[in-house]
Parts: C-alpha cells; structure tokens; sequence
C-alpha cells in the first residue's frame, strides 16, 4: 500500500502528540507538518487532529483514521527498515583512476579487521571524469586526479596528500649519466598503461617538450613490472616517493626529487555523493590518510 507524504505526516504527528516533535523526527519544518496535515483534512472534508494546551490530540475521525492506517504505516516502516539493512550490509565500492595509491590496501584490511560488518572491494583502475563514473551506480567512492567540476554540491570531494613526483633511477645510471635529459635520452620511461593515459603523465611530457628533451615510454600492466626493470637497471620511472617506499625496490635505486625545474604535484580527490556524507565519511577519512 502507498501511504501519501500528508498521511505519513499526519500518522507520526498522532504518535507524537506534538507537531514540532513530528516535523523533527522527519526532517521538515513544522509550518510544512502544519500544511501536510491541513491539505489531508481538507482532502477528507473532516477535522482530523484537536491542539491542545500540551500538543495535539485526534478527533474521533482522526482516531479512526489513525488506527485503520497504522497497520500498513508500520508494514512500511518495517520494510524500509530491512532495505536500509540489506544496503549496509553491501560492500563498498572504491574505484580508482588506475594510479597507483601507496598503502590503501593496508589502511582497507586494517579498517576491515576493526569493523568487521563492513566490506570494501577494490574495482579495476578507469579514468574518467567523478561526477560520471558515480552516476553509473557502479563505485560508491571515487579517487581521480580529476577534481569534481560541479557546483551543484551533490558531489563531495576531499583532497588526499599532495605527492612531489620525482624520477626514480638506479644508480649505476646515475653513475653514468649526471643530466636528467641525458638519461631520458638513453632509457626508457617505464610506466603503467593507466600513468601513461593519466592527466598527470600527460604534464609530464609537456615539461618534458617544454625543456626540449627527447625521451622514449614503455608501458607495462602493473607497477610490480616497474619495480622490476628499475632495479635491473633497464628503464627508468616518475613517481612520488611515497609510491616509491611502498614497492620492493632494491637499496641501488635512487629518488631524483626534483628532476625538472618546475615541480610536479599529485594531487588526488576522494569524491562521493553528499548524500551518503555520513555513511561513507569514516571510509573517506581513511582513504585520506594513505
């Protein structure tokens, strides 16, 4: 059965024997509870509720009325109530834009042992503007170099750490090679499918054009393949030092923190719908900090 916004109005409004406590307990203001009760009255023809010196009393009609709707009034309530359940006890969705995120794995396990009725699960890198991939349904967090560029405020967004993205090169290059635009020239830039795709890479080459240095790309699948090569001496690779500490690399690899003149920030967006602000906010907070 469909109960109307003014019958449900007018049914807690009866439990709660006042109009303000009703308009508090569902969120509206009590000149709106007022309103709703008053267009059910006048869709009925009769009075309905009596105010009283201590809040609200019904009429007799309005008592009748109360008692033939509460059974399908509580039916409702108890249906919405294992929905709202069954949704919580759904796994969160975190999608990402395919770049690497040092330590999330580890923040995600050590939030899941803590609270062990939640669950999380980690969806395939894909770059693609917030407001669009949170639309589709398919994440329910988001984390992009990409800042949401709405301003409707549907979209929340929280800026993660910012990474200084240096050149990580092993040092019997470095031996041989003191210039940057040197061993750009000689190795090649070893990165994933997503880096190489990335808004991020794609300022890195135009510093790397704008400082007329000739280099050569190799992408790989994963980052575990970069950490393979660099310390193999067989490529070289952007990334911050944060990345960089997280994977395996070998005690001969060195960071060049600042390989051009001009400094290169990571700066990443956590974004997810407002509306879930209070459901996802303890999750977000984490992902920040990683």
């Amino acid at each position: 059965m469909f109960l109307s916004r003014q019958t449900i109005q007018f049914i807690v409004a009866i439990q709660e024997e006042s109009l303000l406590k009703a308009s508090e307990k569902i969120a509206i203001t009590p000149s709106a509870m007022s309103r709703g009760i008053s267009e059910l009255e006048n869709k009925i023809g009769s009075k309905l509720i009596k105010r009283t010196r201590n809040g609200i009393q019904p009429t007799d009609k309005g008592k009748s009325l109360y008692l033939e709707l509460l059974p399908h009034y509580n039916e409702i309530q108890s249906l919405a109530n294992r929905l709202k359940k069954s949704k919580e006890n759904l796994a969160v969705m975190i999608g990402t834009d395919g770049l690497y995120i040092p330590k999330i794995k580890e923040k995600m396990h050590h939030f899941i042992r803590n609270n062990s009725e939640k669950k999380v699960q980690f969806l395939p890198g894909r770059d693609e503007i917030p407001e669009k991939i949170l639309s589709e349904g398919i994440v329910d967090i988001y984390i992009s170099t990409k800042r949401p560029g709405g301003n409707d405020g549907s979209i929340t967004s929280i800026s993660m750490e910012p990474e200084l993205i240096g050149l990580v090169v092993h040092s019997d290059i470095l031996g041989r090679y003191k210039k940057v635009s040197d061993i750009l020239a000689r190795y090649k830039v070893v990165q994933t499918h997503a880096a190489l795709k990335n808004s991020l890479f794609i300022k890195v080459k135009k510093i790397i054009n704008e400082n007329k240095y000739s280099f050569d790309s190799f992408p790989v699948a994963d980052i575990n393949e970069i950490c393979y090569l660099v310390n193999k001496g067989d490529g070289v690779s952007f990334m911050s030092n944060a990345i960089m500490n997280d994977m395996n690399f070998s005690s001969s690899v060195q960071y060049i923190e600042k390989p051009f003149t001009q400094p290169i920030i990571l700066q990443r967006y956590i974004c997810f719908k407002s509306e879930r602000y209070e459901e996802l906010m303890n999750i977000c907070s984490l992902l920040r900090d990683c």
